[in-house]
């Protein structure tokens, strides 16, 4: 056995791919001082009647509580030592410890402390060099047409609509009535059924149209006119169903309502910042611009880290991995009984879940681990900022305060390292991508 600084006895054994067997044994003294730290936190916390605080008897203290004392010190004693030597040969533990009949060992004063334990570790390996990883992204000049279609989104968002008595024109909006000659069976479709047959339906006359077609069908018919028109629908329309199918429509507009653009003054333009259309349009194009770009940047993360994951290949901890892929199997045997997939569908679902799982699960602990070493190596730290960055958009996803967030968080052991552990990780990929070596395609030459 070696032995350590604190005078623990420990011998390690490998006797499995990363699984290695402890045996330790803690000094009678160790735990001797153990067992009076535990004592003296006992007398000063117990309160009887007719005592002060700190002032009963030991001997009374050990005869009620001498059970639950010897419990503390031996679970106090087994953290330590597992510590010590975790921490001594640096070893990466992989998930809990298992101990010898699945108990901690009794303490008994004035007797040394025995601990037999088995536990799964990450291996060491060859961190593959993640610096100069290739990648490539696309440069996009946002075409003026775009842009111009983006104005008149952004104008109708802020004009409205005002009832007018005049025939139907091309960006109005409708409300009508219309009937098909659809047979029953596709009338009572979930997803078509309300393309079908509409009361008091609002119908816009612009693209995307709800039905095909139906700003050339109704445009020049009056309040209270009617149009029958058959309309066809699309190979790829959106709903299977109607796909391909021709129907003849009866139409009965009942009201038309006109669109009515903003005021454009100087208090619409100032709320936005701009002085003119020309500012707004310049203030839709940076923002296409910058989405473009941030689509653009999310590939090249995708692709950095598919690329270091490729290179990573080392033995991971059997029983880790075994959970891990049960966890990702009941995670979608769960997504797929929300979506009410039952039966041999879900059979055949769960098979072909059960296929990928087992592809990628590998590979994410692989890259999980690698990241966890590049941050130490670079000794990558989570700051304020960062922790208050994350809480306060997960706040907004999640449709919570912050404080509260944070409450939650603070409250949850478990949660709490996994935002350290995803904190870390995104500034590890940030400094993969920063440092890779990427080819914009299509980018305009240096005048």
């Amino acid at each position: 056995m070696e032995t350590y600084k604190s005078g623990l006895n420990a011998e390690l054994a490998t006797i499995a791919p990363c699984t290695m067997q402890l045996t330790a044994v803690v000094p009678a003294k160790n735990g001797k001082k153990t067992y009076n730290d535990v004592l003296t936190q006992y007398m000063t916390k117990v309160q009887k009647p007719g005592f002060r605080a700190g002032h009963i008897p030991q001997s009374m203290i050990i005869s009620q509580y001498g059970k639950d004392i010897c419990a503390d010190v031996a679970q106090q004693l087994l953290n330590k030592a597992l510590t010590e030597v975790v921490d001594e040969k640096k070893l990466a533990l992989a998930g809990g410890v298992d101990l010898e009949n699945d108990v901690v060992p009794e303490y008994t004063a004035g007797q040394d402390f025995t601990i037999k334990a088995t536990f799964e570790i990450y291996p060491e390996f060859e961190l593959p060099s993640y610096k100069g990883l290739k990648a490539t992204k696309n440069y996009h000049e946002i075409e003026q047409k775009k842009v111009d279609e983006a104005s008149e989104t952004f104008i109708r968002m802020h004009g409205t609509y005002v009832k007018l008595e005049r025939p139907a024109e091309a960006g109005d909006m409708l409300r009508v009535d219309y009937t098909t000659d659809a047979d029953e069976e596709l009338k009572n479709n979930a997803q078509a059924k309300y393309l079908l047959t509409g009361n008091n339906a609002w119908q816009i006359m612009r693209d995307p149209e709800t039905i095909p077609g139906i700003t050339g069908i109704l445009a020049g018919v009056a309040v209270n006119g009617e149009k029958d028109a058959a309309v066809t629908f699309p190979e790829d329309f959106r709903i299977e169903a109607l796909r391909g199918k021709t129907l003849n429509y009866h139409f009965v507009v009942r009201e038309v309502h006109g669109f009515q653009p903003p005021a454009f003054d100087d208090a619409f333009f100032k709320n936005f910042g701009v002085k003119d259309m020309d500012g707004v349009k310049k203030q839709i194009r940076e923002r296409m611009e910058q989405q473009a770009e941030a689509n653009e940047m999310n590939n090249v993360y995708d692709q950095v880290t598919k690329a270091y994951s490729a290179l990573l290949d080392f033995e991971l901890p059997p029983k880790r991995l075994a959970e891990a892929i049960k966890e990702g199997m009941d995670m979608e045997k769960k997504s797929l009984e929300g979506r009410g997939v039952t039966g041999d569908e879900l059979a055949k679902e769960l098979e072909a879940a059960q296929k990928k799982v087992n592809e990628d699960i590998p590979k994410t602990m692989r890259l999980m681990r690698a990241f966890d070493v590049i941050a130490q190596k670079e000794n990558l730290q989570v700051q304020n900022d960062d922790l208050y960055s994350y809480c306060a958009f997960n706040a907004q996803q999640m449709g919570m305060s912050f404080d509260q967030f944070v409450k939650e968080i603070r409250n949850d052991r478990g949660a709490w390292d996994n935002m350290i552990a995803t904190i870390i990780r995104q500034k590890v990929i940030a400094l993969m991508v920063k440092e890779a070596d990427i080819t914009v395609n299509g980018a305009p030459e240096a005048k």
